[in-house]
């Protein structure tokens, strides 16, 4: 069963103000990220050119900036720390592995992904699930077409549910045609997935089917 369930004003990036005779590369920006203040230079935050921190921070970007005029990100500050302290001076987090991998992905910090993809927190739950998933033909097209017919159905009620049928092989996958044509028949919302050639668990497949509607913000 599934169910439906501002930042300030932008201004052109501007460099810290730097007195007549001293040039600096590095400028000190001052940082607000999701309520965290952070101080550190642009030479830090432009550090991995291509990276989107570094977009936010080039000299065409425009910046939104707090009441104060500090630069202003809206994301977690609390796992910004890790990935300015990396920027800084390559060390790696010791705690909140996964919300620190989210980060890194979204300010797209590639270096630091790799890394983290290779610790157990991340292999295990990220890494290792998408090599599973890969042995499931057709698996995100199946996914979202859930998500479609559930949403379609949804709309003239708070809830929906559609009929997922998997099928682990050739012989699985012609015994459930008759049924599967006689439920298309009766309007009945059916996804199908499979056959696959790989050993595959049922339940672990479950797992990750809820796991990434969940993620999309539905409730299973």
């Amino acid at each position: 069963m599934m169910s439906l369930t501002s930042a300030p004003g932008s201004r052109p990036l501007r460099r810290a103000v730097t007195p007549v005779g001293r040039q600096t590369e590095s400028p000190v920006v001052e940082l607000n990220v999701g309520g965290e203040f952070y101080t550190t230079t642009l030479g830090t935050l432009r550090k991995l050119p291509g990276s989107k921190l570094a977009e936010m921070f080039s000299s065409s970007a425009k910046a939104c900036l707090d009441a104060e005029g500090r630069f202003f990100i809206d994301r977690c500050g609390t796992y910004f720390g890790p990935i300015l302290e990396y920027l800084r001076s390559g060390q790696l987090p010791t705690q909140h592995i996964p919300e620190v991998y989210r980060e890194a992905q979204f300010y797209e910090i590639k270096p630091l992904i790799k890394l983290l993809e290779d610790m157990p927190q991340i292999f295990g739950e990220q890494v290792a699930r998408k090599q599973f998933l890969l042995q499931v033909p057709g698996y995100s097209e199946n996914l979202e077409l859930m998500v479609r017919l559930a949403r379609a159905e949804a709309v003239a009620a708070r809830c929906s549910s559609v009929l997922v049928c998997l099928v682990q092989n050739e012989k699985d996958d012609a015994n459930c045609a008759d049924a599967l044509r006689s439920l298309e028949a009766d309007k009945r919302s059916v996804v199908k997935f499979g056959p696959w050639k790989a050993a595959l668990d049922i339940r672990d497949l479950l797992d990750c089917m809820n796991m990434d509607i969940e993620a999309q913000g539905y409730q299973i």
